[in-house]
């Protein structure tokens, strides 16, 4: 039996990474940071990849510090930013080590208490911020050792593809992508 399928996909709501191609290059460029390592999408195809150095908004020219490269700006066709998981490190590394230090400090102070109560709970709390604070730098250790490009800017593109479907089924499908191409 053939089933008919009709299918569309709301570009909009499924890809949220386009929403980096409504950002002007121009104003992406003003918000990179010198020395931050940036890799740039050609629309030829190739890739230039290395430290932001400047960017001249007179000239509208990107500045890297690869061989002192300069590329105008109708070359670009997307920008990425290294990233590293530096801050998801901390606070995994906090929340993982922080809760287990105070339930522990909390559990021995109680424990220890002649009453049942414990009375040094000013004591509990540094002592598990302390654990939060080592595991929260263990935490960035880590993450800063792992990184992941970030999409900062996206030509503006729209392309349609017919989608192919499963076998034996019969229908239409219809894709409509903004943004960069995954190269």
């Amino acid at each position: 039996m053939f089933a008919i399928t009709c299918r569309f996909i709301p570009a909009l709501v499924l890809l949220p990474a386009a929403l980096a191609a409504q950002a002007t290059l121009d104003s992406v460029a003003l918000h990179l940071k010198p020395g931050q390592t940036v890799r740039l999408h050609l629309q030829t195809g190739q890739r230039a990849e290395g430290r932001f150095t400047a960017y001249q908004p007179d000239s509208s020219l990107v500045r890297l510090a690869m061989r002192d490269t300069t590329l105008p700006f109708a070359m670009i066709d997307s920008i990425w930013v290294r990233k590293t998981g530096a801050q998801t490190g901390a606070i995994v590394g906090a929340v993982a080590v922080g809760v287990p230090s105070a339930l522990f400090w909390g559990a021995l102070c109680t424990g220890l208490s002649d009453g049942g109560e414990c009375g040094q709970w000013g004591a509990v709390a540094g002592l598990a911020m302390a654990g939060a604070g080592v595991g929260a730098l263990l935490g960035a250790a880590i993450g800063s050792a792992s990184s992941h490009w970030q999409l900062r800017y996206a030509a503006p593109r729209v392309a349609l593809k017919i989608a192919p479907l499963p076998a034996h089924r019969l229908g239409i499908g219809l894709s409509i992508r903004l943004g960069a191409v995954n190269r």
